[in-house]
């Protein structure tokens, strides 16, 4: 069973000293079946002041110049939970291919933001196909 349980956790810093933390969670169950790996599980985001201000938040300049949306100062905390899931298969010692998926439910300030509320939406989907080449020494 520990072989199947994945925990993951990212935290992330901007490189100048005023922009915030991020961080991403999560925990996958993974089941090989031969060549290909299937994978999945629940995930959260959380971020910070600075990281929701820049993200999600509409300064009173901001707002009056755009005329549509209301200004925002939004607070740090959950961002979104969602889940996650993977599909990768070996080709050879050298290639791997992964088909991804991921959903986001966004919440809190974030979910408040007129970002979000009023020009997007709350529900985040995210798709991605990849390729991992590895050089082997013979």
């Amino acid at each position: 069973m520990e072989d199947q349980l994945r925990l993951r956790g990212e935290l992330r810093h901007g490189l100048r000293s005023n922009d915030g933390f991020s961080a991403d969670l999560g925990a996958d169950y993974v089941q090989n079946y031969g060549q290909l790996t299937l994978s999945g599980g629940p995930r959260m985001v959380l971020a910070d002041d600075h990281v929701m201000n820049l993200k999600y938040g509409i300064s009173p300049e901001a707002a009056l110049r755009n005329g549509s949306v209301a200004a925002f100062d939004p607070k740090g905390g959950i961002v979104s939970v969602g889940l996650s899931a993977a599909q990768s298969y070996v080709w050879s010692k050298e290639w791997t291919t992964t088909l991804y998926q991921r959903f986001d439910y966004m919440v809190g300030d974030a979910a408040s933001s007129p970002i979000v509320k009023d020009l997007g939406s709350r529900n985040q989907f995210t798709f991605g196909v990849g390729a991992t080449y590895s050089f082997t020494a013979e």
